[in-house]
């Protein structure tokens, strides 16, 4: 059976996946909680004219019970995507930042692999490729970029470097 690359745990970065989740399901948590209360307050208006008119609508109450159902299914698969997406960012970002960490301490040994769906593909793809140009020996600016590297040799770019205390 082939080894899979599946991550133990869904939360590898809480405080971040935390942010993630919060930003991209907040919006629509929202919007299904205004349509709750306003699913809530006309059923409770139909239902008070109903008991009125002493009609008897014996589906109203299924009706009612399944939006609501809706509502709160409709909240769980949000938050519960929003997990996943994060997911596919934190764990990318993890795995980038682990093996930068090692090539600052001039291990050059590690490569970034991603999973299947994960985000920063190209990213991690970018950095292999300077580790690998770093493997040769080539110092930087030398030559040109690796073969599939998807950078232009002529294109001059200038590098901004910052100084950041530990």
């Amino acid at each position: 059976m082939a080894p899979t690359n599946r991550r133990k745990s869904s939360i590898v970065d809480a405080p971040a996946q935390a942010r993630i989740v919060m930003g991209i399901s907040l919006l629509p948590m929202t919007v299904i909680l205004i349509a709750a209360i306003a699913m809530w307050f006309f059923g409770d208006r139909l239902f008070a004219e109903a008991r009125e008119s002493n009609a008897e609508l014996p589906s109203l109450s299924a009706l009612t019970l399944i939006q609501y159902l809706f509502v709160v299914a409709t909240g769980v698969l949000i938050v519960l995507e929003a997990l996943r997406y994060s997911n596919r960012v934190v764990g990318p970002v993890m795995r980038i930042t682990r093996v930068l960490r090692q090539i600052r301490e001039g291990n050059l040994g590690e490569t970034v692999t991603l999973r299947k769906g994960d985000v920063l593909t190209d990213v991690a793809d970018q950095l292999n490729a300077l580790i690998e140009h770093m493997r040769k020996g080539a110092p930087a600016g030398s030559g040109s970029p690796p073969p599939g590297s998807g950078v232009n040799p002529d294109t001059k770019y200038e590098l901004e470097v910052a100084e950041y205390a530990e």
